[in-house]
């Protein structure tokens, strides 16, 4: 099994959008969801499930209905690529509408607060094996759709989707703005100089 080092591995997991054939197993299907399944959460309250998707039927509908749900102007590219990840993994999180019978406290804050740090666990989990991912949301778009296809019962949002897969790409870093011109030290506006503190 690949293993990488957990800092290289925050600095060069990036979003993938482009998979191989090669299937994905379902032991590392589980790594990914037990890893996604100790992120922190608010409260001790893990307010999210998860779908996986591997049936080639269902993961070529929801690749469609990702590609509706997309804006005119995204790149076609992703929502191909999205029917070619072997796995596809769907994100549920309480309805912001729930009653909480489910035991989740309605002062616990947006579900979004601790679902978030389980998808990036999850992604983490995936690249350690080689695996690529991409966080997409769009899918929301057509929840209506989704709910249907998959059997969704009331109470349950859709917070992502995500595609498992085997990348037909090369790892490296995402092009993203450096740390020092999002930074302030002491006072807002205070930049560091990167290496001089």
């Amino acid at each position: 099994m690949t293993s990488v080092d957990l800092y290289e591995a925050l600095m060069t997991t990036r979003a993938v959008r482009h998979f191989d054939d090669a299937p994905v197993t379902d032991d590392e299907i589980e790594r990914c969801l037990a890893a996604a399944c100790q992120a922190s959460v608010a409260g001790g309250v893990q307010p999210y499930e998860f779908v996986v998707v591997t049936d080639a039927a269902l993961r070529d509908r929801l690749a469609r209905l990702h590609a509706e749900a997309c804006d005119a102007d995204a790149d076609s590219d992703v929502a191909e690529a999205m029917g070619r990840a072997p796995v596809l993994v769907l994100v549920l999180t309480p309805s912001r509408t729930t009653d909480h019978t489910d035991g989740t406290p309605p002062d616990a804050g947006p579900a979004d607060a601790s679902v978030y740090p389980a998808v990036q666990n999850l992604v983490l989990a995936a690249r350690s094996q080689g695996l690529g991912t991409a966080l997409t949301t769009d899918i929301r778009r057509r929840s209506a759709e989704v709910r249907e296809l998959l059997g969704i019962p009331d109470g349950h949002d859709i917070a992502a989707l995500v595609p498992l897969g085997r990348p037909a790409e090369r790892w490296g870093l995402a092009e993203r703005r450096p740390w020092w011109t999002l930074t302030s030290r002491d006072r807002f506006g205070t930049r560091p100089s990167p290496g001089g503190g």
